[in-house]
């Protein structure tokens, strides 16, 4: 992921960001791993927004501390999206 996505915001687009948490989500029980590779190419979303993909798996149980990432880093402030 890193060879091929860059770190610099500036090629950080909003659309990926709400998908790459989605397959963080997704990734089941390696959902920490995931979300810790996927965290620095998000950014802020804008337009609408979801937290679907958390709200409907285990990981939020299972793994409270990193979903609770998710929210502060799609949503913060400076975001054109509402949850």
């Amino acid at each position: 992921m890193r060879a091929v996505w860059p770190r610099e915001r500036t090629y950080c687009a909003r659309r990926p960001s709400q998908y790459f948490a989605g397959l963080a989500v997704g990734s089941g029980e390696a959902f920490a791993e995931g979300l810790e590779q996927f965290l620095p190419h998000m950014s802020l979303l804008e337009g609408r927004g979801h937290t679907h993909s958390t709200e409907t798996s285990e990981a939020s149980e299972r793994f409270a501390c990193e979903t609770l990432v998710l929210p502060g880093k799609l949503f913060g402030p400076g975001t054109t999206s509402e949850l």
